[in-house]
C-alpha cells in the first residue's frame, strides 16, 4: 500500500513541476503547420495534451508505433519525430506521436528526473488510443530523454 501511495506522490509532483504554458505554447506553434498526420487530444490524468495520430498507406496495419520526442521539443520535431511518424506509414504502421512533458528552454536531464511521472499516463493513454483503432502491436520508438520516460518503473494499469 505505501509503494501505491508513494507512486501517486511521485505522479501528482511530475504533473505540478511541468512546464504547461510552454507545452501550450508548442502546441499552439505547430498543429497549423502540420501537413501529413491528424493533431488531435488525448487526456492523462486531467492534463489534455497533444498527438499526432497517422494512419498507414497499406491495410492491413502491421501495428502502431507510438513516437516520443526528445527532452524539450515536441511532437513534430523535424529532427527525429516527424521524420518517424510520416516514414513509418509508407511502410505500413500507423504512428502516434505524442507531447510529453517539458521544462523550461535551460532545463538538463537531471532537472527532468522528478517529472519522469509525469510522462506515465500520456504513455498509456496512446497505447489506449492505439488499441481502440484496432492495433494487437504497439511499439514505442523514444529519443533522448523520452527513453527514461519509458523506462521507468511504471504502476500496473487495475
Amino acid at each position: 500500500m505505501i509503494l501505491g501511495l508513494g507512486a501517486g506522490c511521485a505522479v501528482a509532483q511530475g504533473i505540478e513541476a511541468q512546464d504547461l504554458a510552454r507545452e501550450r505554447r508548442l502546441a499552439e506553434e505547430i498543429v497549423d503547420a502540420i501537413l501529413d498526420g491528424e493533431p488531435m487530444y488525448l487526456d492523462a490524468s486531467g492534463h489534455r495534451f497533444l498527438a499526432i495520430y497517422t494512419e498507414p498507406e497499406s491495410q492491413p496495419p502491421r501495428g502502431g508505433a507510438i513516437v516520443l520526442h526528445g527532452r524539450g521539443f515536441h511532437p513534430d520535431w523535424d529532427q527525429v519525430a516527424a521524420p518517424l511518424r510520416t516514414a513509418l506509414p509508407e511502410h505500413g504502421w500507423s504512428t502516434l506521436s505524442l507531447q510529453m512533458p517539458v521544462l523550461g528552454k535551460t532545463a538538463k536531464y537531471y532537472d527532468y528526473v522528478p517529472i519522469l511521472p509525469a510522462s506515465f499516463g500520456r504513455i498509456r493513454a496512446g497505447i489506449d488510443y492505439l488499441r481502440q483503432q484496432g492495433h494487437d502491436t504497439v511499439v514505442v520508438i523514444a529519443h533522448s530523454c523520452s527513453v527514461h520516460m519509458t523506462m521507468a518503473p511504471m504502476p500496473m494499469p487495475a
